[in-house]
């Protein structure tokens, strides 16, 4: 890890959103890309890291509303934070109360649920670069096909970070530029 990111090991943002940003921590623009995104994914398993604060209700504009909403009934979902969020419910929809970086936890849970691969990945749980960099290894359990989302890639540094260590077997697809941001990741190669 270079000099200039050991004191930002933090979930903080180096900044406000800039003027266009709707005030919203999961925007509008967020929503709509990752809608997106799961109308051209289609995927059958989805593994979201740092599950909605909120009730999550079809109207609300977070990350775990769309999944729930415009996934397939057949389309796993597990959800994976440290705090209890086993108030959502739904056909094949699973939480995990643990630390996202307990990988091989999630993944023997995920394959209880008949899970060996996922066809959606998305890393919005504690934004610091060490956490990130842990997360990142989740790539290694994404299908052929798949992508990974990451949230607030304009402002908090673990994501801000894992976007510049990227090399040529991905590709980059930032969007939602006037706020906290959201980009895809596509395998060129699989991980």
């Amino acid at each position: 890890m270079s000099k200039q990111y050991l004191d930002l090991d933090s979930d903080s943002p180096e900044g406000w959103p800039g003027e266009g940003w709707d005030g919203r921590e999961f925007s509008r623009c967020n929503q709509q890309e990752l809608l997106r995104v799961m109308n051209t994914i289609k995927p059958k398993a989805i593994l979201e890291i740092g599950v909605s604060r909120l009730s999550t209700n079809r109207y609300e504009n977070t990350s775990t509303s769309v999944f729930l909403y415009s996934k397939t009934p057949d389309c796993i979902y597990i959800g994976v934070d440290v705090e209890d969020k086993s108030f959502l419910t739904g056909e094949n929809v699973y939480t995990l109360q643990t630390d996202s970086a307990n990988i091989e936890e999630v993944i023997d849970f995920s394959k209880s649920k008949g899970v060996t691969g996922f066809d959606v990945i998305f890393l919005d749980g504690w934004h610091s670069i060490n956490q990130v960099m842990k997360e990142w290894e989740y790539r290694h359990h994404l299908n052929l096909g798949g992508v990974i989302g990451l949230h607030d890639t304009n402002r908090h540094p673990g994501p801000k970070y894992l976007l510049e260590q990227i090399d040529g077997n991905w590709r980059v697809e930032k969007c939602c530029l006037l706020d906290w941001g959201i980009t895809f990741l596509y395998a060129n190669n699989q991980p």
